[in-house]
């Protein structure tokens, strides 16, 4: 089954929400095995914003058409996705929406890659992985099966994290990197790229290109 979760963490407790029934909605589930088949976009499941005004009335179960991947973009199977105060905040006011609605929204996820871009060197079609798509893009939100993002705003899941947990590094890993260079002055460029090629770069993400997101 196509199975996508909600993670919200109050500090130690996990919480889930199982939405294995988006795949009620759509039969085509079949693996990309290469970029050719994301040419014309991929029709997918998602829990779509229909309009602003409340923080959770105005959702709905529904497909979305995603862009093309382009060259330096990968296309990520979802399976868990974490809750974020920015959330409900997007729904409420929607600000930071950036496409027309519906769209659906979501900031942080972990999966495995579907589909890579043509110029995509640090990831493969397999690998598992935990991201910040960014906001309010079409193709960005992670309360939906599939999202597209930058290769810059990947890291591989640490093989000793579970997918729940992993799925919580984006947003609160970027939270304080931009407090501590922004207010505090700090060089962490250190932290500003990925490494895919170690364990030790297993929790490290691609922070300054993807604030532009």
């Amino acid at each position: 089954t196509n199975n996508v979760r909600l993670h919200l963490p109050p500090f130690s407790q996990f919480h889930l929400l199982s939405l294995s029934h988006l795949s009620q909605h759509h039969s085509n589930t079949t693996n990309a095995t290469d970029t050719t088949t994301m040419s014309t976009g991929k029709t997918i499941d998602a829990l779509v914003l229909t309009k602003p005004g409340h923080p959770t009335e105005n959702f709905k179960l529904g497909q979305v058409t995603l862009p093309a991947l382009a060259d330096d973009e990968v296309l990520v199977k979802i399976n868990v996705t974490a809750l974020n105060p920015v959330d409900w905040k997007q729904a409420a006011y929607g600000f930071l929406i950036q496409s027309p609605l519906p769209i659906p929204l979501g900031t942080d996820l972990a999966g495995v890659v579907e589909a890579v871009g043509a110029n995509v060197k640090q990831h493969k079609i397999g690998d598992e992985v935990w991201a910040f798509p960014g906001l309010g893009k079409l193709g960005r939100g992670t309360f939906a099966t599939h999202a597209i993002l930058r290769e810059g705003a990947l890291g591989h899941r640490p093989k000793d994290w579970s997918f729940e947990q992993a799925s919580t590094l984006g947003v609160g890993f970027l939270t304080a990197y931009w407090a501590l260079q922004a207010d505090l002055g700090l060089d962490l460029s250190p932290l500003a790229t990925i490494g895919g090629d170690g364990d030790d770069d297993d929790s490290k993400s691609d922070a300054s290109k993807n604030k532009d997101e």
